[in-house]
């Protein structure tokens, strides 16, 4: 004799031992706590604090980032790798599967992150990720698909739930200091820059040097009632231009259609609408400069040297 009820299953019991026994109840329909990862009913990913230290991560959107799912689009996302040219910064989002950061649901200990976005011209506004601090994550879970029947259609994507340290006591610093190393090599481009009269680049430089620091330090009290935990991050980043390596010291354009006529194969060095010295049409044309709020002849003097 068997029954069964929502929620669980029982089994009495039965005279006949020729029945095989009962290898597994599968429980559906019930928001009970599954295994990660492998059992999952849905994807699911969990980055360990040991994780994040072990790659030197610093920052949370760089956590994110490493991961398959996650998508950056420089037209709709934020971040550290976004094009600046493209959005405001200042912020950085999560985006699982390219659907977007407003399709991503972020949690912090299962709690929804505030919106974070200052660009009152951005339709789908997302939670920041800068609010996180670094130092505080003990793991984050990554849920990828089927997490709109519980949080709703701003889940269609997944869900990101950082879960932080509770309890902490002691004190924990952390310190990490690095630089870009890299050696000009591209030639072809060299000669092309020095021909449309700029210096390009050359030899070896170092430089985007990052300075991180992070200080932690908790304690429990009344018999481990209540706990106080304070934090100070600092993180500090130099800027890489374009000018500073040979491949981008100016935006290089194909010489096989030069002003709708075809010519020898290869590449040119001309200005664009990022620069003071841009062309009067894509294929060629005398360059201009902007000096004031007139464009004139470049070079001009007055105007602003190209930051290529």
């Amino acid at each position: 004799m068997s029954f069964w009820s929502p929620g669980f299953a029982q089994f009495a019991p039965t005279s006949n031992e020729s029945e095989p026994a009962l290898q597994e109840i599968v429980v559906t329909g019930s928001r009970i706590p599954v295994p990660a990862n492998i059992t999952a009913t849905s994807p699911l990913q969990v980055v360990t604090a040991q994780d994040i230290a072990l790659a030197g991560q610093t920052d949370a959107v760089d956590i994110l980032n490493s991961l398959p799912q996650t998508v950056i689009n420089s037209g709709v996302d934020f971040g550290n790798n976004s094009s600046p040219l493209a959005v405001a910064g200042g912020i950085a989002t999560a985006d699982l599967r390219g659907l977007g950061p407003q399709r991503t649901v972020v949690l912090v200990d299962g709690r929804r992150l505030g919106i974070g976005d200052p660009n009152t011209g951005n339709p789908s506004p997302a939670p920041d990720l800068d609010q996180i601090p670094t130092a505080l994550i003990e793991r984050v879970e990554v849920l990828t698909g089927g997490a709109s029947a519980t949080y709703g259609s701003d889940a269609i994507a997944g869900v990101v739930n950082f879960i932080m340290k509770r309890n902490f006591e002691g004190v924990q610093l952390d310190g990490q200091y690095g630089f870009d190393q890299h050696q000009q090599h591209n030639y072809y481009m060299q000669d092309q820059e020095t021909a449309a009269g700029i210096t390009p680049p050359t030899g070896g430089v170092m430089d985007g040097y990052k300075r991180d620091l992070s200080f932690l330090a908790g304690t429990n009290f009344s018999d481990g009632a209540g706990n106080v935990t304070g934090y100070f991050i600092y993180h500090n980043q130099d800027a890489v231009p374009g000018s500073a390596r040979d491949f981008s010291a100016c935006p290089a354009y194909s010489t096989n259609y030069f002003n709708d006529v075809p010519a020898a194969p290869g590449v040119t060095c001309f200005g664009n609408s990022n620069s003071n010295k841009f062309l009067t049409n894509a294929g060629g044309g005398p360059p201009y400069s902007v000096v004031g709020q007139q464009f004139v002849p470049y070079p001009a003097a007055g105007s602003v040297p190209p930051p290529w």
